[in-house]
């Protein structure tokens, strides 16, 4: 019974710092997101966000959406699956965060749409 109190407030303390960290970091209007650089190597941004950029558009590959494909292959792994609920909730909470924005299913965008 202890085992799984613990096991849970671990789980809820990940969620809440991956929840945190990502409106912190990624939300717009945040002022450490307004700090951050940007990196891009020709074509790709990969920092603060990972950005696939041709002429008119580009892909935008969100945080929650990298997280749910790292999360499976966390899933996949058999001795770390049961290993840190810290973890687990680290992934739960950033993807949460992510999925809470509107655009969350907009995976591409004009260029133009930057310009406004």
């Amino acid at each position: 019974m202890k085992q799984s109190i613990k096991a849970s407030g671990k789980l809820f303390l990940g969620g809440l710092a991956g929840f945190l960290f990502f409106t912190l970091t990624s939300h717009p209007k945040s002022i450490v997101h307004k700090k951050l650089p940007n990196k891009q190597v020709k074509r790709i941004s990969v920092f603060p966000h990972i950005k696939v950029h041709s002429k008119d558009r580009h892909l935008h590959l969100h945080h929650w959406f990298n997280f749910s494909i790292l999360y499976a292959f966390l899933l996949a792994i058999k001795s770390i699956r049961k290993k840190n609920p810290f973890l687990h909730g680290l992934f739960l909470g950033s993807i949460v965060q992510g999925l809470s924005y509107k655009d969350r299913f907009k995976f591409f965008h004009s260029t133009s749409e930057n310009k406004k």
